[in-house]
Formats: structure tokens, sequence, C-alpha cells
């Protein structure tokens, strides 16, 4: 039996924290994440903007847990590295997922304000080049040299993952996202991109011409990825501010997909009406009368949109499209009282269709366009300037436009043209 001399040295030598063998590991491990800390903390913040610039979502989670103020500090460079100069872009489920994760994020959330959902329909893995694979924001880039094994797993990936697909999962995802963002009073800027097999980027005119020489047409995937879009953001009551449905690497024609679905279930007048700017790439020449005004009943609730951008693409032999745009243009003034802005991007038309053109302004004077600003882009190769000049001089004395800008891609015109001298053009109007 032992004595209580022993008994007490063995009780003491057990609540020893020197001595006992059980708590040494816990102090060694309180000691080093104070080390980590303080060197965590003593790191330049220049720093820290390029361990968030490098570091994917799933390591940063490591980089958060050393501590508290770490975690802080990685939140605003985080912030100012990816929602202050970048634009988020989900582009597949896992994306989705961390948009969701990001929405409700105090921080991220609150910095999350511009979208952009990218659909592409990618080549298979092994014949692609690296630099036409763009994963989603944040996902992993396969690497050239792959083996065999990963180079099937990542093919495996990119194949369940590429596409934003009408799924009721990825609908909840948006859903959810979406309300996330409403709580943050945000108001979005959206926009989506598609990019089909067939279409390979082009940067002249900001335009994407098919590799085959034909069109670029509107994919599956991007038709299904709008109408994804829509009905979350309707079903949410988040607030857009502006909608872009094309950019300098994409065509994408949501507007004339919805208009050729018979049974608009996603009630796309609801989220029109909460625009105030809206981009629309269109081609009028293929549209019939009936067609148009489906175009101008869209419109019907834009009852706050003060700006309105039409893209249009290169115009045909037949110049019919002339009078669409025109036709078009006056019952948007009539369905959108509120419009002050307007610009109107002609790619690639010749003198000629400028003037068939801008002898439909008569009429549009009379259905108030006057306020409208008015921008033409336009190309002079192989065109006299002075032309080009009569016609931006007549343009502005017919039509009173409030502020016109002719302008074009090799910047052979200049702002100081007289625009006193008093002119017309050969051969009069229609």
């Amino acid at each position: 039996m032992p004595t209580p001399a022993s008994s007490s040295s063995t009780t003491g030598q057990e609540r020893d924290p020197c001595t006992d063998t059980k708590t040494t590991p816990t102090t060694s491990s309180s000691e080093s994440k104070e080390q980590d800390r303080l060197t965590l903390l003593g790191l330049p913040t220049e720093l820290f903007e390029r361990i968030a610039q490098l570091a994917e979502p799933k390591d940063l989670l490591s980089l958060r847990l050393a501590s508290k103020a770490a975690a802080k500090k990685t939140d605003r460079t985080f912030v100012s590295a990816h929602f202050s100069e970048r634009t988020f872009m989900p582009s597949s489920e896992a994306s989705l997922h961390r948009f969701v994760d990001f929405g409700w994020h105090p921080l991220y959330g609150k910095a999350l304000r511009k979208i952009t959902f990218c659909v592409e329909e990618l080549r298979p893995l092994s014949t692609a080049p690296p630099d036409e694979l763009r994963p989603g924001f944040g996902e992993i880039r396969p690497r050239p040299q792959a083996g065999g094994l990963r180079l099937a797993r990542y093919r495996k990936l990119l194949d369940d993952q590429v596409d934003l697909r009408s799924k009721r999962r990825d609908w909840d995802l948006l859903r959810l996202a979406f309300l996330a963002l409403k709580g943050h009073d945000n108001v979005l800027d959206i926009s989506i991109m598609a990019v089909g097999d067939e279409q390979l980027p082009s940067r002249e005119f900001g335009v994407i011409r098919s590799s085959t020489g034909r069109k670029p047409v509107p994919t599956s995937n991007s038709i299904e990825c709008w109408q994804l879009v829509a009905a979350a953001i309707v079903s949410s009551k988040v607030r857009v501010g502006n909608m872009q449905t094309g950019s300098h690497e994409n065509w994408v024609l949501p507007m004339d997909l919805v208009m050729q679905s018979e049974s608009c279930s996603l009630k796309t007048t609801s989220l029109f009406g909460q625009l105030r700017s809206l981009e629309q790439w269109w081609r009028f020449d293929t549209m019939d009368d009936e067609e148009i005004a489906k175009f101008a009943r869209l419109f019907r609730d834009l009852k706050n949109l003060t700006h309105l951008s039409l893209r249009y693409w290169y115009g045909s032999d037949e110049l019919w499209e002339t009078w669409r745009i025109a036709q078009a243009m006056m019952m948007l003034s009539i369905q959108a009282p509120a419009l002050r802005s307007l610009e109107v991007f002609h790619l690639m038309l010749s003198l000629e269709q400028y003037v068939r053109f801008l002898g439909h302004f008569p009429r549009l004077e009379r259905v108030g366009f006057r306020t409208c600003s008015f921008s033409v882009v336009g190309n002079l190769d192989g065109i006299d300037r002075h032309s080009y000049v009569n016609v931006a001089r007549t343009l502005k004395r017919l039509t009173g436009v409030s502020d016109m800008v002719f302008e074009n891609c090799n910047d052979r015109l200049r702002s100081d043209f007289d625009w006193e001298d008093q002119f017309e053009i050969e051969g009069g109007w229609e």
C-alpha cells in the first residue's frame, strides 16, 4: 500500500505540466501555433495579396485556419484580388457551389457584384491546346504533359462539369447564391458568355467568326444557361442593374431565344423590368414583321431602362437590315419611355448602307429619338474619309441628337472636324 507521501508525489507529478508526457504535445502545439501566428502577422501585405492571387480556395482554408488575424488579413486581400478587379465566372457545378459559399460570406458576398456565366463547349482534352482550356473560377487547369490516368481523370472532370445545364440542383444552387447576394442588397451586373465548338475567337471588331466561315449561332448550352439564370434571378428577386448579353469574345442572343419559345414560363419581362442598362447583339435582317413586333413587346416592362446598346452584325447585300433596325428602334422608343441613351454599333457597313440607313432618321425623330445618343463604329478601309465625314455631319443635322460619336477601329477620324459646314449628300434621301 503506497504511503500518502508517495501518493501525493505521484499525483503532483501527473499534474505537473513540465513532466506530464500527456500534456507536453498540447503545450508544444500551442507554442507552434503562436509562433505561426506571429510569423503570418509579420508578413507584408503585398505578400498576402500575392498568396491570395495564386492560392486556390481550398488552399485558402488552411491559411485561414492558421490564425484569426491571418484569416481576416487574407479575406481583405482576397477580396481586393478577386472581387475588386476581376469578374466572378461560374462555369461548372463545382464553381456554383463556390458561388453559394462566396454569396453567404460577409466580405465576399458584399463585394461580389459582377458575374459572368461562362458556357463553353470544350474540345476533347487530348486535342485541345492548353490555351483554349478555360477552367472556371478556381478550377484546376490540366497540364499538357499529364499522364494517361491523369488525362482520363481530367477529361472526365471536364465532361461532367464544363457546361451549365438546366438541372434542378444547378437551379437550386443559383437561387441560393442570388438569395445570399440579395441579403447584401447588391445590384448585380450579369453577363453570359458562350463559345461554340466551331467558333474561333477573333478580335477584329470584337466579333467571333466561325472557323468554317459561317456566321455564329447560339449553342444549346447558351440557351439552357440563359433560361437557368433568368429563372433563378426572377425567383430570388435579386436586383439586376445591368444585363450584358454580348462581350468582346462571344455572341449571345438571349432575347432571340426567348422569342422563339412558344411558352415563356421564365417571366423574363419581370427580369427586364429591373434593368437600367442593356447591351444586345442582334441580326435584324433575319427578322420578319412578326418577329419585329415580338422584339418590341419584350420591352413593355422596361420602364426604368435609360441606356440601350444594340450591336449589329455586318450588313448584307440586299440592305434590308437598314429598315429593320429603324423599325425596331421606333418600336423601342414607344415601349421604353425612359430611354435617353441609345447606342447603335454597325460593324463593317459600306458607305451606301450608311446613307440608306440614315435616310430613316427623319421618321425616328418624330417618335422621340432626338434626346438619344448615337454611336457608329465603322470600317474605313478602302473608303474615302471625306465621304464618312459627310455622312456624320448629315446625321447630326437631320436628327438633332444630343451626342454623337463617330469612330472606327483604325482611328482615322478625329474629333476636330468642322461641324458647321452645310452640304447635302448627292442623290438625296428616300
